[in-house]
């Protein structure tokens, strides 16, 4: 009788049958249509837990996070290892990059796997091949229209077996059945159905929320008689007055207007009241629990701060999704895979991409994998969605920075001719006793040891070039918006208030966007500096904190008072601010980015080699002029000084009287004397 009913109400009709009240009441009607009991009177079922804003949010993170991440195919190398060869040709292959059949996109296919597992413990997708046994397709099946018959340990998939007709068999080589959690090994098990009482305890809690609203007459305050007792009559007048005023959500807080005066009393939060809220703030961490997820990718904000949701992010990845990620693999590599091409192929999941929020340890992690050989820097840009750079192919080794495939330096032959000797015998002397010779002979050996560390600046300067870019980016947006706004619309008084306050925050976004590459570069700088002077050790992290602060702020500045003297110059000429401010966004984006690296390199460099050797023990530096120099950088070529000193003192004019003449603003430690200037600073 019962599979004649199933059969007639159709099995669209289960899952509304199995939270009927006929059902609850009905233990035999219940379990034949799935529904569990559970202790707080609830009765579990698939289709009324994803009602619930708690398990619909878990189910909905978890399946969507799936849905955006790659999936590809790889085939390992001859020797068995799992080389990243990706492979594009193959069906399955082929069924990654459009998706599983004409009907369903790639996205789809994921998500939808994803969310039959969470929900009823596994997904079912029934396999279509050709003759040759090659993939063609993969089509769903509910799960709940599933039942697996497992006969000589071999499983057997019976399709609409709940129908009253047995079902259509399907073979187990012609089925992908994916499943994580199992109490059998056969089948899966909804985290859902593992923990049925807090699920029922969570139903139980939503609903009782939803009747206290539904039926809350009672507004914020009571009003009485104490002249005189009320009649029945007025009693149900009254209470009929206040139920039509304050029955329901849309009613709450509205004014009562009766007929007759009345004394006021407030009401605050009852007991049971907070509990009931204490209680939904459990419940939605519990179901978060459930799922192992943290709270706050739900939205759940309550125990989340700002320093804290990036490391929680990354716990998501490696412990919420990656198992998930793993069962998926293994099934497809198993069921999808030909006997005979399992030991060749195999699938994987890319996470990259949800990592990509964590700034810091991304920066460093490339950083790391760089300098040790393991990656190529066009391999970075490629994971940055960046386009290569010619001549970022080659691979770095630790020691030299050098390329990994370079042969080591040869020392001179012993026949050599007297000034290869020469310079053999200089590259060996101290710094002391480099210092007494001139500049001419003693500079190939300050290029020498100083090789490592100028090496840093071109390694970085693309790095940072493209870091920049992306802030100049965002400004010229702001900028640009800021001047249609105000400049256009109002006036620009309103546009230079808006001005100094964006100059406010934008210390912060030069802090957020290049502490973690200045930082690293800087570090590689001391450490490379003192190397060349025999000293490890030395401490620096606050030296470097101040001088990105420092920095950071400088650029801001020079970008409020960049734009009010394009404004300045635009009134003294008669010409329209906005189209000169438009003017300098432009050329900002063209040349910017290319002049904040070209000088930061040099002056982050100097400056963290300059510290580093003063920390370091060294008592007196010494100019070092490179390649085709200015005549300013020549008049410097040499000079030696205290490591506390400036080699150009505030208002000392450089090359005075000639074309080229310079006064500086400041003292200067160190390199950059100008735009442009490479020279360096070493120990003397």
């Amino acid at each position: 009788m019962l599979g004649t009913l199933k059969k007639t109400i159709g099995r669209w009709a289960a899952d509304e049958l199995r939270a009927h009240p006929s059902a609850q009441g009905d233990p035999v009607l219940k379990e034949w249509f799935g529904g569990k009991d559970t202790a707080s009177g609830e009765i579990y079922t698939p289709t009324q837990a994803m009602r619930f804003s708690a398990i619909y949010a878990c189910i909905n993170m978890l399946s969507e996070t799936l849905r955006v991440l790659p999936l590809h195919l790889y085939q390992r190398s001859a020797t068995g290892s799992r080389k990243r060869v990706r492979v594009d040709d193959h069906p399955v292959a082929q069924m990654f990059r459009h998706g599983p059949n004409p009907h369903m996109d790639k996205g789809t296919f994921k998500y939808l796997m994803m969310r039959h597992m969470l929900v009823h413990g596994q997904s079912f997708w029934e396999q279509e091949r050709d003759g040759g046994g090659r993939l063609r397709g993969l089509w769903p099946l509910a799960p709940d229209r599933v039942r697996v018959v497992v006969d000589r340990r071999t499983p057997t998939y019976l399709f609409d077996a709940f129908t009253g007709e047995g079902g259509r068999a399907i073979q187990r080589q012609n089925m992908l059945h994916v499943f994580n959690q199992t109490s059998n090994g056969w089948t899966g098990v909804s985290p859902l159905q593992e923990v049925l009482e807090s699920v029922g305890s969570y139903i139980a809690t939503e609903k009782l929320a939803a009747t206290y609203f539904k039926n809350n007459a009672v507004p914020q305050t009571i009003l009485f008689k104490k002249d005189r007792p009320l009649s029945p009559e007025a009693r149900k007048r009254i209470t009929a007055e206040l139920e039509d005023a304050h029955r329901g959500v849309e009613n709450s807080h509205k004014f009562a207007m009766l007929q007759e005066p009345f004394e006021i009393k407030q009401l605050g939060l009852t007991l049971e009241q907070a509990q009931m809220i204490e209680a939904r703030q459990f419940t939605t961490v519990d179901m978060a629990r459930i799922f192992n997820l943290p709270p706050h990718m739900i939205q759940d904000l309550t125990h989340a701060t700002f320093s804290n949701i990036e490391q929680q992010s990354i716990n998501y990845v490696v412990y919420s999704v990656q198992p998930w990620l793993s069962a998926i693999e293994n099934v497809i590599n198993k069921q999808l895979l030909l006997m005979n091409e399992q030991d060749e192929f195999f699938c994987e999941f890319s996470v990259e991409g949800l990592l990509r929020g964590d700034v810091a340890a991304r920066g460093l992690w490339y950083q790391q994998m760089i300098l040790s050989g393991v990656m190529s820097r066009n391999e970075v840009r490629d994971l940055e969605n960046m386009n290569p750079i010619d001549g970022l192919d080659e691979m770095l080794v630790p020691m030299n920075m050098g390329g990994a495939n370079d042969e080591p330096s040869k020392g001179p032959e012993q026949d050599g001719d007297a000034k290869t000797r020469r310079a053999t015998d200089i590259n060996t002397l101290e710094f002391r006793e480099l210092a007494a010779l001139p500049m001419a002979e003693a500079r190939g050996a300050y290029e020498t040891r100083a090789k490592n560390r100028l090496a840093l600046r071109d390694q970085y300067r693309p790095i940072i070039r493209e870091q920049y870019g992306r802030l100049v980016r965002r400004e010229v947006d702001a900028i640009g918006k800021a001047v249609k706004q105000f400049m256009n619309e109002r006036s620009e008084a309103d546009f230079l208030k808006w001005l100094d306050s964006y100059a406010e925050d934008l210390p912060k976004q030069y802090r957020d966007l290049l502490e973690t590459t200045m930082r690293g570069y800087m570090d590689a700088t001391a450490k490379t500096a003192l190397e060349e002077v025999g000293v490890q050790g030395v401490d620096m992290d606050d030296f470097f904190e101040d001088y990105i602060r420092v920095r950071a702020e400088t650029e801001a500045a020079k970008l409020a008072n960049e734009i009010r003297a394009v404004m300045d110059v635009a009134a003294e000429n008669g010409k329209d601010p906005s189209a000169e401010i438009k003017g300098r966004l432009e050329e900002w984006l063209e040349k910017k980015a290319d002049k904040f690296a070209e000088n930061e390199t040099i002056r982050a460099n100097s400056a963290a080699a300059r510290e580093a050797m003063e920390r370091g023990g060294v008592v007196r530096l010494r100019w070092v002029a490179v390649g085709k120099n200015c005549p300013l950088c020549a008049s410097l070529d040499g000079q030696i000084v205290g490591v506390r000193q400036a080699f150009v003192n505030k208002g000392s004019v450089l090359n005075p009287g000639g074309a080229n003449s310079l006064t500086a603003h400041q003292n200067v430690l160190h390199s950059p004397l100008h735009r442009g200037c490479d020279c360096f600073v070493s120990q003397a």
